[in-house]
């Protein structure tokens, strides 16, 4: 069963561990302090406060590593790992717009965050793409059961 579950689990571990970090960066939101009172992250508070980014990535986090979970195991679960990933690459694609867009000094280059985040993004868009392979494999949207069924009556 542990064998078993291991190289089940060998082809999920880009998910997995964006998952983990997601949820990681809503638990450092959820932290007693103001993580958000750094210039870097002046355009993000414009969309979110600090509980609800905390709240929201926890949550995600946590959803996207149960759909991994049971993945194939339920129809369905592909959809909501494409779900997952999705939200994912646009929540880092956001922060790596949110820190391009600080007015930093002259001089100064780009920051390390927004390498990290638009690298972070690319991962969950190959993995929606990775996401939507097993879709189509498990057929979550029954798009061959519905051709089938249009070439019967045919």
């Amino acid at each position: 069963m542990i064998i078993s579950s291991t190289a089940y689990m060998q082809t999920r571990m880009l998910e997995m561990g964006l998952a983990a970090l997601m949820v990681a960066c809503g638990v450092t939101l959820l932290w007693p302090g103001d993580t958000f009172a750094s210039p870097i992250y002046a355009s993000l508070v414009r969309w979110l406060t600090e509980d609800q980014g905390g709240w929201f990535l926890s949550s995600v986090g946590i959803l996207r590593s149960t759909a991994l979970v049971i993945n194939g195991r339920w129809r369905s679960s592909p959809i909501a790992r494409i779900a997952g990933c999705l939200t994912g690459s646009g929540f880092w694609f956001t922060f790596a717009v949110s820190v391009a867009s600080v007015d930093r000094g002259e001089g100064l280059g780009p920051p390390i965050l927004l390498a990290m985040s638009g690298t972070l993004f690319v991962l969950e868009f190959f993995s929606a793409l990775r996401c939507g392979t097993d879709a189509e494999a498990l057929d979550s949207l029954r798009l061959r059961q519905a051709r089938s069924k249009v070439s019967k009556s045919a």
